[in-house]
C-alpha cells in the first residue's frame, strides 16, 4: 500500500523541548493546531512526536490530523501489583532449592517494550506485561531503559480531548507538552515516495534524537524497543527502532544483538513483533537457504542453558476496533456516493486508518467540492481479509520455519485477542475485557497496543502457557489491580 509521504517534518517544537530538564512538569497553554496530514496514525511514525504542524485556514474547514493540541500531562502514581508472600513454587522454576530468585529476560517490539497511548514512556514500560510477569516472579527491579525521572513523558502520549473542529467521526486528541525524553532533532536523507512523480526519491528527514539511557544494553532484562525488526536487529539494521536503540549503548561498542546473546536467563519471553499491529509495515520474513533466523539462535542458546521460555505469535489488528470506527456504507454517504477507486478488489472487510483526510471526508463541515481534494485518501484504507491471511501464513509456516525442531510453547495471543475482540472473554478474577475503542477497558488511547489491565491480561497468557508446558505453579497476576488504571 503507496503512502502519502508528503510530509512536513517537525517544527512544532513546544517550549517543553527547551525545558526538559526540569523536575517540575512544565505548565504550557493548550494550544489548538491543525497539522499536516501525514503523521500517519497509527505506524511507527507516531514516534515522531513533534512533527511540522501547519494551521490550515478556517475557509478550509478541514482538520488534517487527530491531533489537534498540545498539553501538559503528569501522570498519576503508579500502583503495581504486590509480590507473591509465598515465593516457594520458584525453587521449580529455578530447579535449585537453595537459590529460588530467577533471572527473567523478555525480547520484543513495540508490545514488549511498553508502548501504549501512541508513545513510549515510562509509566507504560512500568505498566507493561513483563514488568507485571517479573512481579509475578518476585523480581520488583526489573532493569528497563526507563527515562530519566523529569523526562518521564519520554516520546509523548496521546490524551483524548472532546474539541472536534472538524465535526468528524474520529476521536482527536491532545498530545503531551511537557517533560519529553526528547534532546534535538537530526537530519538525514532518505527514500520517500514521492506522488507526483509516482517514484522512490531522496529527501531530507528530520527525527527527533532521544536522551541516553543511563546504562548498558548488557544491563537490560527487558531488551525491546518500538518497531523492532528481529532479523534487522541482528545486522544492525533496523531503522525504525534505531531511534530507540540508539539510546541504549553497549559495553565496548558491540552490536546489539551480540550484546542480548550474551545475556542468560532462568524464564525468557519472546514477543516476535508487533509488525502485525499496523498497516505500511513490512510483514515478518524468512531469509535464504541456510539462514537461521536470530530468534532461532537466541532461542536455542537458552534453551541449551536449561532456561524455560515461550514465544508469542501475532493477533489479527485488522480486527481491532480503531480500523472499524466508520463503515464503508458511512463513508460513501458522506462523499454523496462518489465513485471511489481501492488499490485492491477485495472489499468485504474494509479497515479505515484514524486520520485527518478520511476524518475531512466523513466532516459535515466540509463542503463536498472541498472533499475531492481528500479522495486520495483511500489509499489509507486497506483490506483486512488480505492482512488476515498474511498473519495466519506469518503464524503458520513463519513459525514452522524458525521453530523448526525446537521444542518451546507458543502464546496464543491470536486466539486470545479473538475471544476478547468477540466480547466473551472473562479474567480469571472476574473481570469482563471490553474490546470497545475508544471507551473500553483492553485497548490503550492508541487503539492498537493495550491498557494496564490489557497488559495485565496478557501477562496471564503468558503465565499460563510457561505453566502448563513445565509444570510450573506460577500465580495468576490479579488484573483487578490494573482495572482502573
Amino acid at each position: 500500500m503507496k503512502r502519502n509521504t508528503k510530509m512536513s517534518i517537525l517544527s512544532f517544537a513546544f517550549a517543553a523541548a527547551c525545558l526538559m530538564g526540569c523536575n517540575q512538569p512544565i505548565e504550557t497553554e493548550p494550544e489548538t493546531v491543525y497539522s499536516n496530514p501525514e503523521i500517519v496514525y497509527p505506524d511507527t511514525s507516531i514516534f515522531r512526536p513533534f512533527q511540522e504542524i501547519q494551521k490550515v485556514g478556517k475557509k478550509f474547514q478541514t482538520i488534517e490530523q487527530l491531533v489537534v493540541g498540545s498539553q501538559p500531562y503528569t501522570p498519576k502514581a503508579i500502583p503495581l501489583h504486590g509480590v507473591p508472600l509465598n515465593l516457594g513454587f520458584l525453587k521449580k522454576v529455578k530447579g535449585n532449592p537453595l537459590n529460588p530468585k530467577v533471572k527473567y529476560l523478555a525480547v520484543g517490539s513495540s508490545l514488549t517494550a511498553g508502548v501504549r497511548d501512541g508513545g513510549y514512556f515510562n509509566e507504560g514500560m512500568l505498566t507493561s506485561y513483563p514488568n507485571i510477569i517479573a512481579r509475578q516472579l518476585g523480581i520488583a527491579d526489573l532493569k528497563m531503559p526507563l527515562f530519566d525521572p523529569q523526562d518521564y513523558n519520554g516520546t509523548g502520549r496521546k490524551i483524548p480531548t472532546d474539541f472536534n473542529p472538524s465535526g468528524g467521526p474520529f476521536q482527536k486528541f491532545n498530545i503531551s507538552s511537557n517533560n519529553l525524553g526528547i534532546q534535538g532533532f537530526e537530519q538525514s536523507m532518505e527514500d520517500v515516495y514521492d506522488q507526483t512523480t509516482g517514484s522512490t526519491v531522496k529527501k531530507p528527514v528530520e527525527r527527533p534524537l532521544l536522551k541516553k539511557y543511563r546504562g548498558h544494553m548488557e544491563d537490560l532484562d527487558v531488551v525491546a524497543f518500538p518497531g523492532l525488526i528481529m532479523e534487522l536487529f541482528e545486522f544492525n539494521t533496523s531503522k525504525p527502532s534505531k531511534l530507540f536503540e540508539a539510546r541504549v549503548a553497549s559495553r565496548g561498542g558491540k552490536a546489539p544483538f551480540s550484546a542480548l546473546m550474551e545475556k542468560d536467563a532462568d524464564i525468557f519471553t519472546i514477543e516476535l513483533g508487533s509488525q502485525g499491529f499496523v498497516p505500511n509495515v513490512p510483514e515478518i520474513g524468512g531469509g535464504p537457504n541456510g539462514y537461521e533466523h536470530p530468534m532461532t539462535k537466541f532461542i536455542k542458546k537458552q534453551l541449551a542453558a536449561g532456561a524455560k521460555g515461550c514465544i508469542s505469535n501475532i493477533p489479527d489488528y485488522s480486527k481491532f476496533p480503531v480500523y472499524h470506527q466508520v463503515t464503508f456504507a458511512e463513508m460513501k454517504k458522506a462523499t454523496f456516493n462518489t465513485p471511489i477507486q481501492f488499490p485492491f478488489e477485495d472489499l468485504t472487510n474494509i479497515c479505515f486508518v484514524p486520520n485527518g483526510k478520511l476524518d475531512s471526508l466523513m466532516s459535515p463541515k466540509v463542503n463536498i467540492a472541498l472533499k475531492n481534494l481528500y479522495l486520495e485518501a483511500f489509499s489509507d484504507v486497506f483490506s483486512g481479509n488480505i492482512r488476515s491471511n498474511s498473519i495466519n501464513t506469518t503464524n503458520g509456516a513463519f513459525f514452522d520455519y524458525i521453530l523448526k525442531d525446537i521444542d518451546i510453547p507458543i502464546v496464543d495471543l491470536y486466539n486470545l485477542y479473538e475471544k476478547i475482540l468477540a466480547g466473551n472473554y472473562t479474567t480469571h478474577d472476574g473481570n469482563l475485557v471490553d474490546p470497545s475503542y475508544p471507551k473500553g477497558n483492553f485497548f490503550s488511547n492508541d487503539g492498537l497496543y493495550p491498557t494496564p489491565f490489557g497488559n495485565a491480561v496478557i501477562a496471564n497468557e503468558f503465565i499460563r502457557t510457561l505453566n502448563k508446558h513445565y509444570k510450573l505453579a506460577i500465580p495468576l497476576v490479579p488484573t483487578s489491580a490494573y482495572l482502573n488504571q
